[in-house]
This record gives C-alpha cells, sequence and structure tokens, in this order.
C-alpha cells in the first residue's frame, strides 16, 4: 500500500468533493465508484502485463471475469445519476470515466470526471 503526501491527499480529497457535486453524488457513493475503478484498474494492468501480480497467465476470460461485475455496478450508479460511463483501458491513468453526457475516446476527459 502506497502512501500519500499531505498534499496529495488534499488533491484528492478536492477532487472527490468536486467530482461528486457535479455528478450530485455524496462521498461514500464516491468511494463505492472507486472501489469498482481500482477492480476495473488492476484488471487492465494485468491484462496489458499477460500475467497477474502473482505470475500467473492473465488473458481476456479472466479479464472478462474480474471486470464484467464492476462494469455492471458502475454503470447502473451512472444509469441513476441519469449520466454515463467510459472506459479508458490504458493502464497508465484512470480506467472509469463518470460523466452527465455520453463520452467517447474523443472527448472522456472534457465531458467526464475521472474516477481514481
Amino acid at each position: 500500500m502506497s502512501e500519500y503526501s499531505k498534499k496529495e491527499r488534499e488533491n484528492y480529497n478536492e477532487h472527490r468533493e468536486r467530482t461528486s457535486k457535479d455528478l450530485g453524488i455524496d462521498k461514500n457513493k464516491y468511494n463505492a465508484l472507486r472501489r469498482a475503478a481500482l477492480r476495473i484498474s488492476e484488471a487492465d494492468t494485468n491484462s496489458a502485463n499477460g500475467a497477474d501480480r502473482m505470475g500467473r497467465e492473465y488473458g481476456d476470460k479472466e479479464h472478462k471475469k474480474d471486470t464484467r461485475p464492476n462494469f455492471k455496478k458502475i454503470h447502473k450508479m451512472a444509469k441513476k445519476l441519469g449520466g454515463h460511463m467510459y472506459h479508458q483501458s490504458d493502464p497508465r491513468g484512470a480506467s472509469i470515466y463518470v460523466g452527465k453526457k455520453r463520452m467517447s475516446q474523443k472527448d472522456y476527459n472534457s465531458k467526464g470526471h475521472a474516477i481514481y
């Protein structure tokens, strides 16, 4: 588990507050989105590496098994908000974006909020 500096923690809290306000959710709902997004991000990383942290082979079948329930959860939450989700599969950044407007690979950064 990594430790965050005071400034990093402050930046994260500001992001969570701003995103929660824009989406009309409380911090508990944001945290639920965050936990699901982190699981998807880990699966995206495993898929890119071809193996999980334990060195076991990790392919499409494993990725689908690990991400499907989390995609369903995030999609359901976004729909309740009257919003949309976007999955950005490059593991170097945030995997999930949620916003009030439909997003594509061209505009997810400007229309959605990164969930991290």
